[in-house]
């Protein structure tokens, strides 16, 4: 009886011990994709969000990805927490790019700005990883990442899906176009975005996406919500600043 409770104790403990080891933890670190990426992509949102800002706001566009005032977190220090923290691909920092792009094509009033590109960041980066990576974390730990609240991240995942007709899937030659405008961005701009974070410029493309289905694993910064619902407007807008940020 003795041994067969000692027995029973070894393996919970063991199954315990286990559990413990698979336990996502919020010490990640990205790739070297993606350290070279995120300044890149910070610049041209920033650049982006520099001329949506100056536009007076049509109450029309309002959406669940709006702030009530913009956070005080930088574009550039939101992504480089979540690629840190994320621990996804670097390749999900470009499909974010292509799905925001694909949001701001399918919604013709709707501007990319401070007051929603965080959100829209998250939301973009966490259902990159979850089409394109084998393995990544629940929304609840996204959640957390980004600085919003469980209920509001999976609202917003299904908004952004919404939004994009859930246009997921990027073949090879639209992400090979845009991580080579992300390249190009740093050579005829004479931004100086990668040598002021210090990190190698981007080199050619690492390897082609294939888009596979991803494989499950086991499951402080404060972004202020719009408290209104969402509403839509069928009219197009002529505005060039809300244009697509990658030509086709």
């Amino acid at each position: 009886m003795a041994d067969a409770v000692t027995a029973t104790a070894a393996n919970g403990a063991g199954q315990q011990q286990q559990q413990q080891q698979h336990r996502p933890t919020m010490q990640q670190s990205p790739d070297e994709t993606g350290r070279r990426i995120v300044p890149v992509l910070a610049c041209v949102l920033n650049q982006l969000c520099a001329r949506n800002d100056q536009l007076v706001m049509d109450p029309d566009s309002v959406t669940k990805f709006h702030a009530l005032r913009p956070p005080s977190i930088s574009i550039l220090d939101y992504l480089e927490r979540i690629g840190k923290y994320s621990a996804c691909s670097g390749e999900c920092f470009v499909l974010a790019l292509v799905y925001i792009d694909r949001i701001i094509s399918s919604n013709h009033n709707f501007t990319v700005n401070s007051l929603n590109v965080h959100r829209l960041l998250i939301s973009s980066v966490m259902l990159a990883a979850k089409f394109f990576d084998d393995q990544y974390f629940n929304n609840a730990y996204y959640a957390k990442v980004g600085g919003v609240p469980c209920h509001e991240i999976n609202s917003l995942e299904v908004e952004f899906l919404f939004m994009i007709n859930f246009s997921l899937f990027v073949t090879t030659g639209e992400y090979e176009q845009y991580y080579t405008e992300l390249c190009n961005h740093t050579v005829n701009s004479g931004c100086t975005c990668q040598t002021d974070a210090g990190v190698p410029p981007l080199e050619p493309i690492p390897r082609a996406i294939s888009a596979p289905i991803p494989t499950p694993v086991a499951p402080a910064v404060v972004v202020d919500a719009v408290p209104v619902k969402p509403r839509r407007s069928k009219r197009t807008s002529t505005r060039r600043s809300s244009a697509r940020i990658v030509s086709q």
